[in-house]
């Protein structure tokens, strides 16, 4: 940028008080006592502008270093935004400014839902500002964030005069709350965000600012936007993901000993650990689950170990396996989603039982070096399975045949013969996510068998007993072949 755009950018920042609290404050950052006094940075030599400006620049890089708009975009969409709210008088017009009518501005451009009916002054508003049939915002340069925060009354205009900052805890509390009422549609991106400014400003890494609000909201606002846009089809393939293939847990690695095999059966994902570090190598084979959470719009990442279904059997009762659970963002190299081709397989802990052996946070899809250091490991020395004695499989014929209100049929082994299990048994929170196409039927378990196994929930009944099935909820039926050919 030229030396006029550089100041104008500078005097900017001092006028709304975007990254310090007063004018001490500012002049303290920049060492330039004489900012105080004088209105603008005119006067200040452009070595030392540029020093300032990338100063703030990198203050802005420590509030949240996933946040891909630099301070340069960031500071043209708070002009092209504040002219936008200037030029149509929103101030006055107080019926767009209040908290009611920002979140239904809100939901109708991200969420789709309808305006108030009887309420022609915010459609109209809402048509001018997007168009929902090419689903793009049509005043160029427009930041919802900052528009939001300029309707609310959290920020000042780009050119106000009068930007002093009253109580940045408060305003910060504003926003908060604004999220949270917009929370039904939250994604825990955004609230990861929020978790990480507040830690960095209890660590004394950062400051609690304005810009620090406005990158909050922006990072929010956007991840709604595209896990929205995402809702339908995510849904529809919640089941796989194109995450198939070989990973590591260290990025830059030309020879990491943990190696990460991840396939998908057709009906769960199989994650073998490698440590290709040991002779022979040891491995451990996971069972993966990948479920997308309509609620929050969340991909979770649910693991079990042969252990736990062990567990299972000895116990001998119905049972939740142990399990760990994660929330998942499949990002592309540069840490921005990609869920047709990701790269790295972010991990965030809902929780870990005791003593699990996958600890990964994050996931790299593995180089051509590292897949080649891999396979010459695997085809020169002998591989041995960790939890070899406590393998499971499942009969390749049994699946659910029927679900209805209160009851789920799972073909059995035998002949014209069908499991009905009662729904009313088990927790409502589990066993009302499975559906017809679930991953389930009939398991042996540690060569224990059968078992029902509900793969996608983790949950396996223990039916080797006959005498005890009504006890769990089930019931073995016989079926005439005809009727179980017209269920099939």
């Amino acid at each position: 940028m030229d030396k006029q755009d550089l100041t104008d950018k500078l005097n900017a920042i001092r006028r709304t008080f975007l990254f310090c609290n007063s004018l001490d404050e500012l002049a303290k950052e920049t060492g330039i006592p004489s900012i105080v006094d004088n209105n603008n940075f005119n006067k200040i030599g452009e070595d030392r502008q540029i020093a300032v400006f990338r100063h703030f620049e990198e203050e802005l890089e420590r509030i949240a270093d996933f946040y891909t708009a630099s301070l340069t975009e960031l500071l043209d969409e708070y002009k092209a935004t504040s002219e936008f709210y200037s030029m149509e008088d929103l101030k006055r017009k107080t019926y767009l400014c209040t908290e009611e009518s920002v979140l239904a501005i809100m939901e109708s451009i991200y969420l789709n839902h309808s305006l108030p009916t009887a309420d022609k002054k915010l459609a109209k508003f809402v048509g001018m500002i997007y168009d929902p049939d090419i689903d793009k915002l049509l005043i160029p340069g427009l930041n919802p964030a900052i528009l939001v925060l300029l309707m609310t009354n959290i920020i000042p205009g780009y050119n106000s005069r009068n930007g002093k900052v009253t109580d940045i805890n408060d305003d910060y509390k504003k926003v908060t709350e604004l999220m949270k009422k917009f929370g039904n549609h939250a994604t825990l991106v955004g609230n990861r965000l929020k978790d990480e400014i507040e830690k960095k400003i209890r660590k004394g890494e950062i400051r609690l600012n304005r810009v620090g609000i406005i990158v909050l909201l922006d990072y929010y606002i956007s991840n709604i936007d595209f896990c929205n846009n995402k809702r339908h089809e995510l849904s529809e393939i919640y089941s796989y993901y194109n995450i198939d293939g070989l990973w590591v847990d260290v990025a830059d690695t030309p020879t990491p000993s943990i190696f990460y095999n991840i396939n998908y059966n057709g009906m769960t994902y199989n994650m073998e650990m490698s440590d290709i570090s040991q002779i022979p190598i040891q491995y451990i084979l996971f069972s993966v689950e990948t479920l997308y959470n309509e609620y929050n719009n969340t991909i979770e990442f649910i693991t079990t170990n042969p252990r736990g279904r062990t567990k299972a059997v000895l116990r001998k009762q119905i049972d939740i396996l142990d399990y760990s659970l994660h929330t998942i963002e499949l990002l592309d190299k540069n840490g921005m989603p990609n869920y047709k081709n990701p790269k790295i397989i972010r991990l965030s802990p809902i929780y870990l039982h005791n003593s699990y052996e996958f600890q990964a946070k994050e996931l790299y899809k593995a180089t051509e070096a590292q897949v080649s250091e891999y396979e010459k490991a695997i085809e020169s020395r002998r591989c041995q399975d960790k939890y070899e004695k406590y393998k499971s499989e499942y009969d390749a014929d049994t699946h659910i045949l029927a679900i209805t209100q209160n009851y789920i049929y799972v073909k059995a082994r035998e002949p014209e013969t069908v499991y009905r299990i009662n729904k009313s048994k088990y927790d409502d929170r589990y066993i009302s996510s499975v559906d017809i196409d679930s991953p389930a039927g009939i398991a042996t378990i540690a060569s224990e068998s059968p078992y029902i196994g509900f793969e996608k929930i983790g949950l396996y009944i223990d039916v080797r007993d006959e005498n005890s099935l009504s006890e769990k909820g089930v019931e073995k039926i016989h079926v005439d072949t005809k009727f179980l050919e017209m269920l099939e």
